[in-house]
């Protein structure tokens, strides 16, 4: 099974233990509550040739597809994928009955209650500006700009239009409004995580709380920036199947991934493709028949993270990886990656619409760590994206 993160012998009475990991459950479970209770009765209400006006407006959501990792997503994968990317890393905690919730709840509201002074702590609006909106010269692994334009911009951007969507399909009031409320609750759960080992009132929350991540869904709320990347760059969540694994509760499998297409000239059966999330690798996606296209993708992906307690500087440690990735219109079908990351060295990822009969609407999905341990799972077709599995030591 998976380490736990700092290693500390668990000295918690097993009632606690499972009040606490019930308790953390909870809270993740409330962030979806509301959009994946509303009955489906208000969509059903639509008249038909209103339904096809909205389908048609539709970029990212994808109701009709039955197969691959368009069937799989919803807002509790979005939560799992988005909300807890940055535990993906080697030698963090991902038993959610065991995360330092309150001290990173502690550190975003005291970084956003004080905005100016979080800025002033760590360098002033000279260091601030350099750190988050510009290159640090010098220092690849330190820029914060790449994942702040990337990641929440473009990335956050894309998430919240596919939310908005999704809310307009399934009947869910004021989709736009609950898609950004989500989107941001989604994040403060993000920035909650990031932060425990960190200082308090980090600039960098700041930055990604109050200016990105509001600029994300700004930007995709216009039909242009989102028609482009869905069009022009084919623009896709190529994110695993999140699960929540047992018997001691780890979220596994998860992590964003974004997809890009980009045409190459002369070449129609061909296109660079870039995957970006925790890492970034790039590739050649092949057309192999009808719909189906495989790419071979490789790069670098996050294995470490690490924050100054003095400046608030974040610096990630990299390594190789790659992998093959199968998908049928642009809706993933298949991954086998390799990583360095120490829980899942080898990782596979089989999603709906593969297996046969009535297994169809399964999906499964395996990883190796590097200790030779295995975690497996499984994820359903529209169950909002998070899926389950059993870790074996």
């Amino acid at each position: 099974m998976t380490p736990r993160g700092s290693g500390a012998p668990d000295v918690e009475p097993f009632h606690c233990r499972v009040i606490s990991r019930c308790f953390a459950l909870s809270f993740f479970l409330a962030l979806t509550a509301f959009p994946c209770t509303v009955p489906a009765q208000l969509a059903a209400q639509i008249p038909d040739s209103a339904a096809d006006s909205l389908s048609r407006r539709f970029y990212y959501h994808r109701p009709d597809v039955q197969f691959g990792s368009a069937s799989l997503q919803g807002p509790l994968g979005i939560a799992a994928n988005r909300g807890m990317s940055v535990i993906v890393f080697n030698h963090v905690e991902r038993d959610l009955g065991t995360i330092p919730w309150g001290k990173g709840w502690q550190a975003v509201t005291d970084a956003i209650g004080h905005p100016l002074a979080a800025i002033e702590r760590y360098g002033g609006w000279n260091t601030f500006l350099r750190k988050e909106l510009l290159p640090d010269k010098g220092r690849v692994w330190r820029w914060a700009w790449a994942p702040n334009y990337g990641g929440h911009i473009v990335a956050g951007g894309i998430t919240y239009r596919y939310l908005t969507e999704w809310f307009e399909d399934n009947g869910v009031p004021m989709p736009r409004a609950s898609a950004a409320l989500f989107s941001m609750s989604v994040m403060v759960m993000n920035e909650v995580l990031e932060s425990p080992n960190g200082p308090p009132g980090n600039s960098g929350t700041v930055a990604d709380l109050l200016f990105f991540d509001p600029m994300g869904i700004l930007v995709f709320s216009f039909d242009g920036p989102a028609r482009f990347f869905s069009e022009k760059l084919q623009a896709a969540d190529w994110s695993p199947q999140a699960s929540i694994t047992f018997p001691d509760g780890l979220i596994m499998n998860h992590g964003q991934l974004m997809s890009y297409k980009i045409p190459l000239p002369k070449l129609d059966d061909v296109r660079l493709i870039l995957l970006i999330g925790q890492g970034a690798g790039t590739g050649l996606q092949f057309d192999v028949k009808d719909d189906y296209r495989l790419a071979v993708v490789g790069g670098f992906e996050a294995t470490s993270r690490t924050i100054d307690p003095l400046t608030g500087t974040e610096s990630v440690t990299a390594e190789y990886g790659g992998g093959l990735f199968l998908d049928r219109d642009n809706s993933l079908l298949m991954s086998v990656a390799l990583s360095k990351r120490d829980y899942a060295r080898y990782l596979i990822n089989i999603y709906p619409g593969i297996l046969p009969g009535p297994l169809n609407p399964v999906g499964v999905w395996g990883t190796r760590s590097q200790q030779g341990e295995w975690s497996v799972g499984l994820s359903l077709r529209h169950t909002g994206g998070l899926g389950t599995g059993w870790g074996f030591r």
